[in-house]
C-alpha cells in the first residue's frame, strides 16, 4: 500500500544519514516526476556540495537555473521568491545540521533514504529520530534505495527499529531497486534525466511522487496512540 500523505504537500526534503546513500538522485528524480505542465517545482541543493548541479550537468552555483521538464535548481542561500514555484524539493544531503535547516523552511514531508547496508540502516533511523523529535509536524517517510529484487535488504531491520523506538506503524518503505545502468551513465557523463529514462527506478519515483500529489491511498506508516515524545 502506498504511504497515506495526510495534507498537501508543497515542501519535500530528501535526506540520508550517510554520505553516497543517494539523496541527491532520489530529490533530482522526484523533482522531475513531480513536475507537470501546471506544476513548476523548484529543486534546492540544501546540501550545498554541488552533487544536483554534477548529475543534472549544470553550472555549480547559479542562483536559479532552468534544467528542463518544468523544473529549476536553485541555491538556498540565494535571496529568491518561491512564489513562482508550486512545490520545493530539497537536497539535504546527510549533514543533520543541514537537515534541520531545510526542515525549518517549512517541510511537509521528509524522505529519508537508505541504502540496504547496517551503517547507512542505522544513520537513517537515527536522523529520522532527530528530525522527527525536533519538527513533530513534519511528516517522515522511509525509502530504501538500491534494493535487489527478491531480498530483505535491509527493510525488515529499518521497519522493526522505527517501530520499537519511534513508536510508528510502519508498513514497507518505498524501495528503489538497484540499478547498476543508471549509475554508470550518470558517471559516464549522461545527465540524468537522459541515464534515467525508462529506468525501474524513475518508475518506482514517479509512484512517490504520484502518492504526494493525490495525498496517499491507504495506511503505510504512521504514529502510534502513543505521544512520540515518550518514546525517544
Amino acid at each position: 500500500m502506498s504511504p497515506s500523505i495526510k495534507h498537501r504537500v508543497r515542501h519535500v526534503v530528501v535526506a540520508s544519514g550517510q554520505a553516497g546513500a543517494g539523496s541527491s538522485t532520489v530529490a533530482a528524480l522526484l523533482a522531475f516526476a513531480l513536475a507537470g505542465p501546471e506544476r513548476k517545482v523548484l529543486l534546492l541543493d540544501g546540501a550545498g556540495d554541488g552533487a544536483l548541479a554534477e548529475l543534472l550537468r549544470v553550472p555549480k552555483g547559479a542562483a536559479a537555473w532552468p534544467v528542463g521538464g518544468g523544473v529549476t535548481l536553485g541555491d538556498p542561500r540565494a535571496e529568491m521568491s518561491r512564489a513562482a514555484w508550486e512545490l520545493t524539493v530539497t537536497d539535504a544531503g546527510w549533514a543533520w545540521d543541514a537537515v534541520a535547516d531545510a526542515c525549518a523552511e517549512g517541510a511537509d514531508l521528509l524522505l529519508a533514504v537508505a541504502a540496504p547496508d547496517r551503517a547507512a540502516l542505522a544513520g537513517c533511523y537515527a536522523m529520522m529520530k532527530a528530525m522527527a523529535v525536533a519538527f513533530p509536524s513534519v511528516t517522515v517517510q522511509a525509502v530504501l534505495n538500491r534494493h535487489r529484487a527478491g531480498t530483505r535488504g535491509g527493510d525488515d531491520e529499518l521497519r522493526g527499529a522505527v517501530q520499537r523506538f519511534l513508536g510508528w506503524r510502519m508498513g514497507r518503505p518505498w524501495l528503489l531497486p538497484e540499478d547498476a545502468c543508471l549509475g554508470a551513465g550518470t558517471r559516464g557523463g549522461m545527465p540524468l534525466a537522459d541515464a534515467a529514462e525508462g529506468s525501474d527506478v524513475a518508475a518506482a519515483v514517479d509512484e512517490i511522487a504520484t502518492t504526494i500529489l493525490d495525498g496517499g491511498r491507504g495506511a503505510h506508516a504512521g504514529r502510534m496512540p502513543n505521544d512520540i515524545h515518550a518514546r525517544v
